[in-house]
């Protein structure tokens, strides 16, 4: 095993994490856009906005 191979397995390793947590946020942030647009909803409905 050359130290080439070790480098490209921490690479790989690293951009995995990273993609998991890119998910992650993407998830965090549409779970957000939807509630507040869920609650705008709720708002002008109660309003009569």
């Amino acid at each position: 095993m050359c130290w080439c191979e070790v480098v490209t397995k921490a690479k790989l390793g690293s951009l995995k994490r990273l993609g998991q947590g890119m998910e992650a946020s993407l998830h965090f942030m549409a779970e957000t856009v939807l509630l507040l647009s869920c609650l705008r909803v709720v708002v002008r409905w109660v309003f009569g906005i």
